[in-house]
């Protein structure tokens, strides 16, 4: 097979198609499923990032959850004093949000960083949207592994915790 690379719109490539009978215009879309392969390893790369993202809120769960435990006394004193369940939610719910956001915010300015000191000749591109949406999945993520630590603090009695810290 002869191949000829052109970079032109589509209403180009139709012009072509009727002006020259013999040549067969795809899109580079067509062109890559063509290759040997190329869905089963796009497939096996997709699975990759899917496992990463459940392996991160498990990850995740247990960090907030660490964190919760070695504050169970904290909490405790706050109950005792009256303050609500929902408040308390809330400040949890806050502080996981922040802390995802700046590891967020810390991760893609040094993958922006990386890739600017990468060369040319390397096939290297970070498209906005989906550094976006898996920044959005990646909060919600954090958000959902922090339910095992809201469960925890909302059944701690006053007593007992303030108790352990004798």
């Amino acid at each position: 097979f002869n191949a000829v690379v052109l970079n032109m719109n589509s209403q180009q490539a139709q012009n072509l198609h009727k002006k020259e009978a013999d040549v067969n215009v795809i899109s580079k879309d067509e062109a890559l499923k063509g290759i040997p392969g190329y869905q089963e390893e796009q497939g096996s790369l997709l699975m990759m990032v899917a496992f990463l993202f459940i392996i991160g809120a498990f990850v995740l769960a247990v960090f907030f959850y660490v964190m919760t435990l070695q504050k169970m006394n904290q909490f405790g004193v706050l109950k005792a004093i009256g303050a609500k369940t929902s408040y308390l939610a809330r400040t949890i719910l806050s502080q996981v949000v922040v802390l995802t956001l700046c590891s967020l915010a810390i991760s893609i300015g040094l993958t922006y960083g990386v890739a600017a000191i990468l060369p040319d000749s390397m096939p290297f591109h970070l498209d906005v949207s989906l550094i976006a949406g898996c920044s959005a999945l990646f909060v919600a993520v954090s958000v959902l592994s922090s339910l095992l630590s809201l469960y925890r603090v909302a059944k701690v009695d006053a007593v007992e915790a303030i108790g352990r810290a004798v």
